[in-house]
């Protein structure tokens, strides 16, 4: 018996909806394309992963379309995530000093340099 298989996810169209290969004891879902590629040392849970992924794939129907729309139109009562808030603007001190600066200033200072 060979270990090198494909298996594959359908609906009653026929459509295309998932696809696993197996080899060598591996299991890689092939499609949909993922980023990384999806691999299970258990076929069984590379099944459930495919199925995951041909779930999340499946367009919303019609009402929960519209109910994510519309909810994505309204401003959130709290206002926008911190993380997309602009962060203020803070003056900082001027990294170049202030003084004119003598000889080389990427010049290694004696106490660094090795012997």
């Amino acid at each position: 018996m060979t270990d090198d298989l494909e298996h594959e996810l359908r609906d009653a169209a026929g459509t295309l909806l998932a696809c696993l290969e197996s080899n060598a004891g591996r299991h890689r879902l092939t499609y949909p394309r993922t980023r990384p590629i999806l691999s299970c040392p258990d076929l069984v849970e590379a099944m459930h992963q495919a199925e995951s992924m041909a779930l999340s794939a499946l367009p919303l129907d019609q009402q929960a379309a519209a109910r994510i729309k519309r909810d994505n139109a309204t401003p959130h009562p709290m206002g926008a995530p911190a993380s997309l808030r602009p962060l203020p603007v803070v003056d900082s001190p001027p990294i170049a000093p202030s003084e004119p600066f003598e000889g080389d200033p990427l010049e290694i200072p004696e106490f660094l340099r090795r012997a």
